[in-house]
């Protein structure tokens, strides 16, 4: 992983194939594992409501199946 840029609200990042199937996994997990984190507690031990992580994850799914399709 490198930085590319940063700002004040956000990072560029380069992230190979494993570091994004990594954070989409753990994304996964988090929302729909066997010890997913409850909707009560989500946004305090996250930082982000539910429907915010499931669009990112929504996103990043979205990009690694574009990956699989142009390699």
């Amino acid at each position: 992983m490198k930085v590319t840029s940063q700002g004040s609200d956000n990072i560029n990042l380069d992230l190979t194939k494993d570091e994004i199937l990594l954070f989409n996994n753990s994304v996964n997990e988090i929302l729909n594992g066997p010890s997913a984190i409850d909707d009560k507690e989500f946004h305090a031990r996250i930082g982000l409501n539910r429907d915010e992580a499931e669009k990112i994850l929504k996103q990043v799914g979205e990009l690694i199946e574009s990956l699989r399709t142009t390699s």
